[in-house]
C-alpha cells in the first residue's frame, strides 16, 4: 500500500486560532462555514476558495474570512485585528505560512440591506502528513 499525503484543514486551524486569539482580546464571536439562519449580532464565516499543492509535503489553501457585525466600525476594526493576527499565526508543525492576498475589503451584506461586511483573503500553507 502506498502512503497518501493529506493536508490538514487550514480552515479549521484558522477558525480555532482566531476564536482563541480574539477571545483573549475580549472579542467573542463564532466562525462557521455559512451565514447562520438566525444571525447573531456579531459573527464570522470562513470559506475555502481554492487549494494548490506546494510540492510533496505542503498544500496551500486559499481562505476568505467574512466579518459581520451590526456595528460597522466595530466590524472593520475586528477585520483589521484578525488580519494582523492571521499574519502571525503560529507556524510550528502544521502551518508553514500565512500570506494575506487582500483585505479587509468592505462590501454590502448581500442578505441585509444597509449593512456592511468585511472580507480578508489569504493563502494558508500547511504541511501534509502520511495518511
Amino acid at each position: 500500500m502506498v502512503d497518501a499525503y493529506i493536508a490538514p484543514s487550514a480552515r479549521d486551524l484558522t477558525r480555532t486560532y482566531l476564536i482563541q486569539q480574539l477571545a483573549l482580546r475580549g472579542i467573542t464571536m463564532d466562525f462557521t462555514s455559512t451565514v447562520p439562519a438566525v444571525r447573531p449580532q456579531r459573527f464570522g464565516t470562513i470559506q475555502e476558495l481554492n487549494a494548490t499543492d506546494m510540492e510533496f509535503f505542503a498544500d496551500s489553501q486559499l481562505l476568505q474570512l467574512h466579518f459581520y457585525d451590526v456595528n460597522e466600525a466595530r466590524c472593520a476594526s475586528t477585520a483589521r485585528l484578525a488580519k494582523g493576527l492571521w499574519k502571525v499565526m503560529p507556524t510550528e508543525l502544521e502551518v508553514q505560512s500565512v500570506e494575506i492576498a487582500g483585505g479587509p475589503t468592505q462590501q454590502r451584506d448581500p442578505d441585509v440591506p444597509g449593512l456592511e461586511r468585511y472580507l480578508v483573503t489569504g493563502w494558508v500553507t500547511v504541511m501534509t502528513v502520511p495518511g
